[in-house]
């Protein structure tokens, strides 16, 4: 995940940005979900005990039996996760939460509003992620954030649902 566009974020760093616990847990609750595979992690920053690193990487590894997955994906090039979640949901049978740039005016949002089953718009402001190495919380994230989910059990020709969720509301259910 990119934060900013005007960055000082080593290369190394650059899309490596993790999900804080909070929001992750607190998105969990909101989609009574508990997420058994974390497809886009590092050992030090995982969200689920399985999970794959960017050398196994999700888009070719074969993610296994059905399960709840999670991907917080590289934010300079969602598409390809996307479009393999999207796959993993309707032919393995995978149901798939991603976190995302709220960003509607880019042609991989309308690929998730085609196929998405529900969409969340985070308001009331904007996720601190962690930096790749310190794990601190970094602030000035450019964009807000939103929650897509692909449900293998979403009947065909079925319009998406979105919805709205309070950032603070996230952090405080995911700190119970």
């Amino acid at each position: 995940m990119l934060i900013g566009n005007k960055t000082q974020t080593a290369q190394v760093d650059k899309d490596c940005w993790a999900t804080p616990w909070p929001e992750f847990r607190g998105i969990q609750i909101l989609l009574k979900r508990q997420f058994l595979l974390d497809a886009c992690a590092a050992p030090h920053n995982a969200k689920c005990d399985r999970f794959f690193t960017q050398a196994q990487d999700c888009l070719k590894t074969d993610w296994g039996e059905a399960t709840t997955v999670w991907i917080n994906p590289p934010y300079s090039n969602p598409t390809p996760f996307i479009q393999r979640a999207i796959e993993q949901s309707k032919q393995a049978g995978h149901y798939v939460a991603m976190l995302l740039p709220a960003d509607t005016s880019t042609r991989w949002f309308q690929l998730c509003q085609q196929n998405a089953r529900e969409i969340w718009f985070i308001t009331g402001g904007r996720i601190n992620f962690l930096h790749n190495r310190t794990g601190k919380a970094k602030t000035g994230n450019s964009k807000g954030s939103m929650i897509v989910v692909f449900d293998p059990l979403q009947p065909m020709n079925t319009q998406c649902y979105t919805g709205y969720i309070e950032l603070q509301r996230l952090r405080e259910w995911g700190t119970r």
